[in-house]
């Protein structure tokens, strides 16, 4: 953990507006913990603990156990941090007690889309369910399923967004939607699981998330972007650009996530979506390539049919945050900003 990072995990903890102490003295799981927003949950937590003296235990759960152990390494000797390494998609076996769930384990990148459907499928679906019965094992126990703005489909909105009342038309007869129909149905069994079982499970309806913990093997057009600020490139655009969507950088979307487990109503979906943080594929580019202060080009190519088959197919993915504005979630980081951060902490990499 370089001097940025922490800097910024600490700057976030003291001024955000979450009480840490609600958590105190209680266990939150998080799966796919060594992706991008579980990588900085965990060290969020985690910074909590050690600024405030509290004693809020992370499970982080992830499929490779050398991953984990990477990742964390930070934290492999802390009483209040239990790594495991598990498929979802496998009955899980987890004896500890369980306060709060976040369940964000997916395959959510274009390569996975276009090559392994089915696992996404699978991943999606039947690990949801599982953690679900989890949640229900756990009484008194609260999960977040993170969900996708994908789900709205194709529609048009009124010009401030999808709102979370308005289920959109998804093309199921194409391998692309492997990701948003998975979801779609994950969705339907937590609110399925809230009725019939009276778990308490919610769904976060995340618009983009971008932030300096992605991959680097991560395809999406923002980290590619990224990656070739990094690597001295020149920045390739594989289509005209004209995509739309609304961006939210990690540590709201983490404030969004933690708001929910504190403030959401069961059963219910919220967007987690920064207002004003609005933009095309093209920007992404021109963004990042102006703060190269002219070191960089922007160059305009065409996509080979293997990439398109993982392209999102929608052109406007805008959402709309009111709801979750509603309950006290409070969004602070716009587009360039978090771009502006991302390079500051990757620089020092």
């Amino acid at each position: 953990m370089n001097k940025a990072y922490k800097a910024e995990l600490t700057g976030l903890v003291k001024t955000s507006d979450i009480d840490f102490s609600k958590f105190n003295n209680k266990t939150i799981l998080f799966t796919g913990a060594s992706g991008l927003i579980g990588r900085y949950f965990v060290d969020t937590l985690m910074s909590a603990n050690e600024i405030f003296g509290l004693k809020i235990k992370v499970i982080a759960l992830d499929q490779n156990e050398e991953t984990l152990k990477l990742v964390f390494s930070d934290y492999l000797n802390d009483s209040l941090f239990l790594p495991i390494a598990a498929n979802i998609v496998e009955p899980l076996d987890i004896k500890e007690r369980v306060d709060y769930i976040i369940h964000a384990a997916s395959p959510a990148n274009p390569y996975f889309y276009a090559n392994f459907p089915v696992d996404v499928i699978k991943a999606n679906i039947i690990g949801s369910i599982n953690m679900l019965e989890l949640c229900r094992k756990n009484e008194n126990s609260k999960m977040v399923f993170i969900s996708s703005g994908e789900v709205y489909g194709s529609q048009v909105h009124d010009g401030n967004g999808y709102r979370e009342d308005q289920p959109g038309v998804v093309n199921s007869s194409i391998v692309r939607s492997c990701y948003t129909e998975s979801k779609r149905c994950s969705e339907t069994a937590v609110v399925c699981y809230a009725q019939q079982y009276n778990c308490y499970s919610m769904i976060a309806r995340l618009s983009f998330v971008y932030g300096p913990t992605y991959s680097p093997r991560d395809t999406r057009v923002v980290f590619q972007f990224l990656n070739n600020y990094l690597n001295n490139e020149d920045i390739v655009l594989k289509s005209a650009g004209t995509q739309v969507r609304t961006y939210t950088y990690v540590s709201d979307c983490v404030t969004g996530l933690l708001t929910l487990l504190l403030n959401g109503e069961k059963g219910e979906a919220y967007n987690i979506a920064t207002p004003k943080s609005v933009v095309s594929v093209k920007q992404i580019g021109e963004t990042i390539v102006n703060a190269s202060k002219g070191r960089l080009k922007l160059i305009v190519t065409e996509s080979t049919e293997n990439e398109k088959a993982g392209y999102s197919p929608f052109e406007n993915a805008v959402q709309n945050a009111d709801k979750l504005i509603s309950v006290g979630w409070k969004p602070s980081v716009q587009f360039k900003e978090g771009i502006d951060r991302i390079i500051k902490i990757k620089s020092e990499e």
